[in-house]
């Protein structure tokens, strides 16, 4: 639900101001989350320019949120 992003999203704020760190979510995240017509193909792209990523999605995901984590951000 939208109403409990926003909240937890001003949580987070108020939290990482005392932190003095970095908000991971934000009213303006939960604001870009909420929207209805998210687009998610990369075929354009690939077609256009030839790129290919270099590893699957759930690999980036969870390389990310091992750094994330290496570096005190959750």
């Amino acid at each position: 639900p939208t109403a409990l992003a926003w909240a937890i999203a001003r949580i987070s704020e108020i939290w990482a101001g005392f932190r003095r760190t970095a908000a991971i979510l934000n009213w303006e995240r939960v604001r870009e989350l909420s929207q209805e017509r998210w687009v998610c193909d990369s075929a354009a792209v690939i077609e256009d320019s030839g790129y290919r990523p270099q590893y699957p999605l759930s690999r980036g995901v969870r390389e990310t949120v091992e750094w994330y984590q290496e570096v005190g951000w959750l």
